[in-house]
């Protein structure tokens, strides 16, 4: 029997998505605490970029995409833990204090977390 005829003896089978509710439909990612800050992550990621590039600071930094999304998330981070912060500059010194000269245990110490239920950020150990 021939391939084609044994697929078309396999019964098709329809899968059921959700409904999605009408708010479900404008917008399936909500923001959340994020809303409204991303020209701030981009501009601090972007103060970052060159200020590693004219201190030359981090032995090895090229740039990468690879390196850059690193930088991207540590940011993300960054304004997730500290919710106060408004300006480029003060997220780049709360970064160099977070992720700078520190070993890579300290740093998932640092990045180990999410955000909860209120939007804020949450260590996995402390919860």
């Amino acid at each position: 029997m021939p391939f084609i005829d044994l697929l078309r003896r396999i019964p098709q089978v329809k899968v059921q998505a959700p409904k999605l509710s009408e708010n479900e439909r404008k917008n399936p990612y909500p923001a959340g605490p994020f809303k409204g800050r991303t020209s701030l992550m981009l501009r601090s990621l972007l103060a970052i970029h060159e200020s590693i590039e004219d201190s030359e600071t981090m032995q090895g930094y090229e740039g990468l995409p690879v390196q850059v999304e690193e930088i991207y998330w540590e940011v993300w981070g960054v304004l997730a833990r500290n919710p106060s912060l408004q300006r480029p500059e003060e997220v780049v010194e709360q970064w160099m204090e977070d992720c700078l000269g520190k070993t890579d245990d300290e740093m998932m110490n640092v990045l180990d977390g999410h955000l909860g239920p209120d939007g804020r950020w949450r260590n996995y150990k402390s919860v």
